[in-house]
């Protein structure tokens, strides 16, 4: 088995433990700050291989993140600011989710003081590890390279616009996950509430690798 193989079943044993989600009679804070922690060890397992410097450490696993872009939009707009080990970084709501993974760990692993609003996204209420399996498929994605080939050659427009829905198809797990990334900046509550045409659309976006910052914001943490 080479390198690349080992370190990838190796990081997919750590998420198939994190998985396993806490029971939920007599779970506590500590259950899901315990889960919170295989996500992490999942993702660096898989950057400390792809980053190269023989080190996985929070800006190891974003650039993994950042390797290819979103489908959305949304997504490449670098809105949020990271800081880490001094350094200020301007980056995606994926990868700040990640941040906020990160942090969430160290806080129940290094003994700082925690309560239930340390496991919830400030902005939205949303448990933060509900976005560590959608986050994990996108580093997966990066890892992998993931991408469709059509078969070659295509010798007629028949052949063309069937390879066209063959990536559509192909892509569609990913654009599940990316909208579900979206509503990490939406409360469950208003989600439900929002007018339809106001809901994350389930139009497919076009592929977008403009990574200018658009406006400026901020998911709490």
């Amino acid at each position: 088995m080479s390198a690349f193989d080992r370190v990838l079943f190796r990081s997919l044993n750590m998420a198939n433990a994190a998985l396993a989600m806490p029971a939920v009679r007599g779970a506590t804070i500590f259950d899901y700050g315990r889960h919170c922690a295989l996500w992490i060890s999942a993702f660096e397992i898989l950057a400390h291989h792809d980053s190269g410097r023989n080190r996985a450490d929070l800006s190891a696993v974003l650039d993994l993140l950042e390797r290819k872009p979103h489908w959305f939009r949304q997504l490449n707009a670098r809105r949020y600011t990271v800081r880490h080990r001094g350094r200020t970084r301007r980056t995606s709501l994926a990868c700040k989710l990640y941040a906020l993974l990160y942090q969430v760990r160290n806080d129940f692993l290094h003994g700082n003081p925690v309560d239930n609003r340390t496991l919830l996204l400030k902005e939205s209420g949303r448990f933060i590890g509900h976005f560590a399996p959608l986050l994990y498929r996108c580093a997966l994605r990066n890892y992998l390279d993931l991408h469709y080939v059509p078969p070659a050659p295509l010798e007629d427009q028949q052949a063309r616009e069937a390879a066209q829905l063959a990536a559509h198809d192909y892509e569609e797990p990913q654009f599940d996950v990316e909208q579900a990334l979206l509503l990490a900046r939406v409360s469950p509550a208003a989600h439900v509430m929002l007018p339809r045409a106001h809901r994350v659309h389930r139009d497919r976006p076009r592929p977008h690798r403009d990574h200018r910052p658009r406006m400026r914001a901020s998911l709490s943490s």
